[in-house]
């Protein structure tokens, strides 16, 4: 696609993106953001968008069906892009 060539610090939701790491569930104060993780096996990208909460810095709490759904364990690091 278009993204293996596009001027990545062009694009917000990239440029803006930081690695963070995942502790319990989303509370109270939820941004709505963009989490994404790098896996090993396919599909080597997994994004969705969901509401976190910032707990201290570089760590974040995401609802658990997200978690789920992304395959996130607590303590695993993934990119967030607000949103």
């Amino acid at each position: 696609g278009p993204h293996f060539v596009a001027k990545t610090d062009d694009i917000a939701i990239v440029r803006d993106a930081a690695e963070v790491s995942v502790r319990g569930e989303a509370g109270g104060g939820r941004a709505w953001a963009i989490v994404a993780l790098e896996t090993p096996g396919q599909p080597q990208f997994r994004a969705m968008g969901a509401r976190v909460t910032k707990l201290e810095p570089g760590v974040v709490g995401i609802p658990d069906d997200a978690r789920r759904m992304l395959g996130i364990e607590d303590g695993q690091k993934v990119w967030l892009s607000y949103g």
